[in-house]
Order: C-alpha cells, then structure tokens, then sequence
C-alpha cells in the first residue's frame, strides 16, 4: 500500500508551520564506506560552526544592557530556539551577580546541555576507581589485624578472602552468635572471633538446650494444667449434683501428669473424691473402679467406689476436715515409735497378701507414695488402675518390684527387722523361692518352667481371657437360679 502522506509541511510543537527535512536515501554499502564517514564528520563539523556564528550575531554584545533582547528565530529548529534562550537567560543571571559582587564575570555551567557518552563512561570509571580504592584499604586493614593468623592460610600466591578466611569465619560465627542465632546468654561479643569448631559446639548445645526447657515446660504445664477441669466434666458433674450424688465439689485436692482429685461434699457429713484422668482412654478410670470394686468386695482398706462415667470416677474421700490423708512419703516418721512403724509395716504386708490371695491381684506400684495413712494410723492403698490379675503372665516379674519398693522404704525409715525380699514373696504367694539366690532370676525361671498352654493361650487371646474369667466369676456368684426348675 503506498503512502499517503505526501505533504511536505508539518506543524511542531509550537504551532508553526515548517516544511519537512528531507531525508536523503543511502545504500548500505556507502554507510560502511570511509568516505562516507568522514563526509560525516566534515557536516557535523559545518553545521556546529554555523551554529556558532548564528549566536554571535544574536547575542552581540550582552554586557548589561536595558534594552528589550530579540531573538531571530528563522532557520532554527524548536530546540535551538529553547537553548538560545537558556544561554541567554545564564548569561544574564552570571553578569547581573558580577555587577553586584564588582567582581570579574564568571559564566555558569552548561547544566542544560545533556552529557555525551563520553563524559558518562568517565564518571562511571570514577566511581568504580573510587570504590576498588576503598575496598583495598579495607582488606589492607584487615590483614595487618591479622597478621597473626596467616600462617593458617593456604599457600600460594593468590591473596583474595574468601569465607573459609579464619578471620572472616570467626567474625562471622561471633555475629551469629551475639545476635539471633543462639539463645544462650553470651554477654557482648563485639569484635570477637569464635571458630568453627567452637561455634558448631555451640549451636548443637543450644538446640539441645531449647528442646530440655521445651520438655521441661510441658512436664509443669502437664502437671498444673486444666486444674478446674474441662467442660465435659464440668457438665458430668453438675449432672451428678442433679441426682443427688453429692452435693458440691470444693476444688482441687492433688494434680499429677495422669489425673486431677477434686473434693466433693454430701450433707456436710460425708465426703468424696472424684478423679478425673487427663489424657488417657477412659478405660483406665473404668479399670480403677472394677479393681477397687473388687477390692471392697473383700473388705481391703481403699477408697470406697461410689460411681464411674467415661473418665470420671466418684470415690469415697479419705482424710479429716476436708484434709486428705497424707501418703507415707509425707509423713513425719521422726515423732513415731518403733512400734508404730512397725503397725504400718505389717498393715502394707497384710494389703500385699490379701490381695494377692483374696483378690487375686497385684498392685504393680506399689510404693510410697499409692499408700496413706488416716489420722487413726490406718494404711490405705490407692492408684489400682494398674493392678493386673494374677493371669497375667508377668504378674509374679511386678509382685517382686513391689516388695523391693516396699522394703527399700521402711528400710530407709528405720523400721527393725523387715523380712528379705524372698521372705515376703514367700509369704505372699506360698511358694518356696531359695534366699541364697537373686529373687528375680528364680521368678523368672519359675515363670517360664510353669508356663502352661492354658497361659499361652491367654497371652495371645485377652480379650478371650477376660471374657471367660467374668463368665467364671459370675457363675459362681449367681448360684442356682429359682426359676431353674421352671425352664
């Protein structure tokens, strides 16, 4: 399509009319010639002394004159006019500050007139001189500090640093530590180097650090936390309120990593505890009150189950004014007699036996701290949600660490004359173990020399296990039916 524009007149920016330049068509090959480019350069050249002589003729003789100046515009481009009257106003400005100052004339930079490739290189060339300068007395600096350390740099003749430099590492090991690296108190370190070695040690510390007062702050706030209880309790207990089964709940008699006591009043006359296990399947409150259910059966001294849902178990309270009965660990054994000692220890045996006999289990941890003794000098044993029957296949294995708990403490309180460990299993359990060997190598060789199929069966089948003990157990309870006869 060929092109329509053949006006030869254009406006510009101004509003002016002028004709357009004609440009002149030049093969490739005379662009690549020498001639051409120096035909060039003799034009340019030609063009910029014309433009010279045309501001001679315009400015004259500028000194400080009143008279109106005119510019004659004609044959000039709109940017040679914009830069005829910059010239002119600058060289106003320059004389007019000469006259004031009665001083010689100095003339302005051209601050308008745009820079040249040339001039841009050389200041870029500058500032790059400028900078390697800076950076050669830096490094200049640092070498003469550490002049002491070069003998632990590599050999040869290259000198650059780089971040396996000592000094450099060092420094940069000493800001990590002092800054956000490691939480360790390490006081200013400013200036100080620390090497890698010492520097990985203490990272490897840090971590370990951070994750003990880690643990060590889940423990607290296992142990205290959710001391009023959650909201599903809250609701269990008020329901319990309801009913009747007690009719207020105090607060909090003891809180441990497994379950929260809380004591609860009936009638101003009797007392409860309810203990809610925290974090565990309600299987193990469930559990709690079959043994001491079983326990009660047989009349043992324990806490008395009054009622079980889901996590939440009702107790009788034991102690005196509300004060719970304190564990033997707590008790001030120095204002008791021989005797009286001696009573509490032969109360814990007669637990021990009578419920390995009576109700066929074992406390499996038993010690201390699961046994209280009431303000009338009476041993109560508590925490039986891990009492096991005695089907179980290691149940003799926890009897004996029971025995070893209980003798190492009334041993520790001076009671005289406590039976050894072989003595006490002997008593317990009726069998006959030798005192001249360890107590629990014979238990364990008893155990798997008596091991019966039966037991093996059971090991591998519990659940089958425990429903047919309570099928047991329930028939030999129920008796003889009176409607028998009428079946």
């Amino acid at each position: 399509m060929a092109n329509c524009d053949n006006n030869p007149w254009k406006k510009n920016a101004w509003g002016k009319t002028e004709k357009k330049a004609d440009e002149p068509i030049v093969s490739f090959v005379d662009v690549m010639s020498e001639e051409y480019i120096e035909g060039m350069g003799n034009q340019e050249k030609l063009e910029e002394e014309r433009y010279m002589k045309q501001l001679e003729q315009m400015f004259g003789d500028t000194s400080t004159s009143d008279e109106q100046f005119t510019l004659n515009t004609e044959g000039m481009t709109d940017e040679e006019v914009a830069l005829a009257l910059q010239r002119h106003f600058d060289r106003e400005a320059d004389v007019a500050r000469a006259v004031a100052s009665s001083s010689s004339v100095h003339f302005a930079p051209d601050r308008y007139h745009p820079k040249t490739m040339q001039e841009t290189d050389s200041e870029d060339e500058d500032d790059d001189a400028l900078r390697q300068a800076a950076t050669d007395m830096l490094y200049a600096k640092l070498d003469a500090e550490n002049a002491s350390e070069s003998r632990l740099r590599p050999e040869g003749p290259s000198t650059s640093r780089t971040k396996h430099d000592t000094g450099v590492s060092g420094r940069r090991n000493a800001d990590k530590t002092f800054n956000d690296r490691n939480s360790l108190p390490t006081g200013d370190m400013v200036g100080d180097k620390i090497n890698n070695k010492v520097f990985n040690k203490l990272m490897a510390f840090g971590k370990s650090e951070a994750k003990r007062q880690m643990r060590h702050k889940d423990k607290e706030e296992k142990a205290t936390m959710d001391t009023s209880v959650d909201s599903d309790t809250r609701l269990l207990l008020l329901k319990w309120i309801n009913q009747g089964v007690f009719d207020s709940v105090d607060g909090i008699i003891a809180t441990g990593k497994e379950s929260a006591v809380l004591h609860a009043a009936q009638d101003s006359a009797t007392s409860y505890a309810i203990k809610n296990p925290r974090g565990v399947l309600k299987i193990w409150a469930e559990r709690e009150f079959m043994n001491l259910s079983r326990m009660a059966k047989h009349g043992l001294p324990c806490p008395q189950p009054v009622k079980v849902r889901r996590n939440v178990l009702v107790m009788s309270f034991l102690g005196d004014d509300g004060l719970a009965a304190p564990r033997l660990k707590n008790v001030e054994w120095e204002f008791f007699t021989d005797e009286e000692r001696r009573s509490v220890y032969d109360q814990v045996q007669t637990i021990m036996c009578r419920m390995y006999k009576e109700c066929l289990l074992v406390h499996a941890d038993l010690s201390e701290f699961n046994l209280l003794l009431t303000p009338d000098n009476k041993v109560h044993v508590i925490d039986v949600s891990q009492a096991m029957d005695l089907s179980h296949p290691r149940s003799l294995q926890f009897l004996t660490r029971d025995i070893q708990n209980v003798i190492a403490f009334f041993t520790k309180i001076g009671v005289p004359n406590l039976p050894t460990y072989v003595q006490l299993f002997n008593l317990i359990t009726d069998l006959e173990m030798v005192e001249d060997h360890d107590l629990l190598v014979q238990v364990e060789q008893f155990s798997e020399e008596n091991r019966s199929a039966d037991l093996r069966h059971d090991k591998s089948r519990p659940a089958d296990m425990e429903l047919k003990k309570y099928n047991e157990e329930k028939k030999a309870n129920r008796g003889i039916s009176p409607a028998r006869d009428y079946n």
